[in-house]
């Protein structure tokens, strides 16, 4: 078995039944959930399946990737602080969803 399938199988016991969707490509994925998708995996140390992700949806969001671009040199984008907050509110969700509480000490390291 390969890292990128043991990581999308770690990823997918932990994740809710939307993510899992999201990911087999039966629910449409908006640029919202790729970037917490890409963030998540990437946060909890499953950096092959985030690169995964990134590989397998990133040409959807080109328009999207290029603007953030754009806002990160023009000033426009969120601040630090936003993101950053974005970001807990992402990881806070996703453990609050993790299906036990072993997964989630194991995590918390």
């Amino acid at each position: 078995m390969k890292q990128t399938d043991i990581e999308r199988f770690a990823f997918f016991y932990l994740c809710g039944e939307k993510d899992r969707e999201l990911l087999q490509g039966t629910r449409k994925m908006s640029f919202h959930d790729f970037d917490r998708l890409t963030y998540l995996t990437e946060v909890i140390g499953l950096e092959t399946y985030s690169m995964e992700i990134w590989n397998q949806y990133a040409g959807q969001f080109g328009k999207e990737l290029k603007q953030v671009e754009i806002s990160c040199f023009d000033g426009s984008a969120v601040s630090w602080q936003e993101q950053a907050q974005i970001q807990d509110d992402w990881l806070k969700n996703f453990y609050n969803g993790i299906p036990d509480e072993q997964s989630i000490k194991y995590l918390a390291r």
